[in-house]
């Protein structure tokens, strides 16, 4: 039986402009599972860590400043090689600009650019396999 990753993902939307929501690219690197593609700020739970706080520590550690917490949108499930991802796509409010870190104490993926755009434009990373990309263009189909 696979190990199971549980993970978390926040929509973040633009406060002025209808439509738009924050998006992150994710390191051109070998190591990376999907390297350069542009996709949405996530983490992977840690041990006995709350939604919630994921979301405060994406803020923190991945965007550089504060995110709070909404609600609970959508969620899903995936099957790697390696093992089932569950993940869970989270609204939360940005508080400040985001400010990407270059280094980090910890093993985490730093993003490289962000920017805001339209839901539909993680399409092509939906496609390639982001389940955070494809829960969010399924939930703004929806709505």
């Amino acid at each position: 039986m696979k190990p199971l990753k549980e993970s978390i993902a926040a929509v973040i939307p633009h406060q002025d402009i209808d439509g738009r929501i924050l998006m992150v690219r994710r390191p051109q690197t070998a190591d990376e599972e999907l390297p350069g593609i542009w996709g949405l700020p996530a983490a992977s739970l840690k041990q006995g860590e709350t939604d919630r706080d994921a979301i405060q520590r994406i803020g923190r550690q991945k965007l550089g400043c504060e995110l709070t917490f909404l609600r609970m949108i959508a969620q899903g499930r995936l099957q790697t090689p390696e093992y089932s991802l569950e993940m869970r796509l989270h609204q939360a409010q940005l508080n400040g600009e985001p400010q990407l870190p270059s280094t980090v104490d910890e093993n985490v993926t730093l993003y490289t650019e962000w920017r805001w755009g339209k839901p539909e434009e993680l399409s092509d990373s939906a496609a390639k396999g982001s389940l955070c990309c494809q829960l969010a263009v399924e939930f703004f189909g929806q709505t």
